[in-house]
């Protein structure tokens, strides 16, 4: 396990984290210090526990709007999937009709072709 300093409004933190994560943490340690110090520049020094508690409710309110964005995605990527295999499969029906008709049509031609063949 390793373990890495995060400073967050000027206080070092010791967290612990899987090995090879460290770069990671210290990055969202860093996001979380720029939330602290927005809040500081909007409210002022609120104290330690305030102004984490206010920056762990900003990020989920980001995160909880972010589950909703992607679930709105994926329920309009579900529909143009669906439609799009619908549409394909149309296409095939079509295709597949186009088919058995050129194939009726070159069948007659050359039952045509045998039959006059035949008479000569």
């Amino acid at each position: 396990m390793a373990r890495v300093s995060v400073n967050i409004n000027g206080l070092s933190y010791e967290i612990a984290c899987e090995e090879g994560q460290q770069d990671s943490v210290l990055a969202l340690g860093q996001a979380v210090d720029d939330r602290v110090k927005e809040l500081i520049n909007a409210v002022g020094q609120a104290g330690e526990a305030r102004l984490l508690a206010m920056a762990s409710l900003l990020f989920a309110d980001e995160v909880q709007e972010l589950k909703a964005e992607l679930a709105s995605l994926r329920e309009t990527s579900d529909k143009a999937i669906a439609t799009a295999l619908a549409t394909g499969a149309e296409t095939a029906q079509i295709s597949e009709a186009n088919r058995l008709k050129n194939l009726e049509t070159t069948a007659l031609r050359v039952e045509s072709i045998a039959q006059r063949l035949e008479a000569s």
